[in-house]
């Protein structure tokens, strides 16, 4: 199980150090297949968890977490109190890296 966690938490942060890498130049228009740059409001920490919680409000909902597909895939084990929303202390538990 350590082992699947380490590897998640591996798989998301190369994911998105990746997609980091694909937005164009500031100025630049986006060719096809390609994605814009973040608007000015969007979190610039780089955290995950950060850029999962899309309206900021401080826990990821069901519908945020399918921005990212092993997040998506494992919500409802990560949700340990079953709410509905990731808090940023259940998505540390569930995702931490070991």
């Amino acid at each position: 199980m350590t082992r699947f966690l380490t590897f998640t938490a591996a798989t998301l942060i190369s994911s998105f150090a990746f997609a980091q890498g694909q937005t164009p130049a500031q100025g630049q228009t986006p060719q096809p297949g390609e994605t814009a740059a973040p608007p000015a409001a969007a979190p610039q920490s780089g955290s995950i968890f950060d850029v999962l919680d899309a309206n900021q409000d401080g826990n990821i909902a069901q519908t945020e977490a399918e921005a990212h597909p092993t997040v998506a895939q494992h919500f409802t084990q990560a949700d340990s109190n079953g709410d509905g929303a990731l808090s940023r202390e259940e998505f540390a538990a569930a995702f931490k890296s070991q």
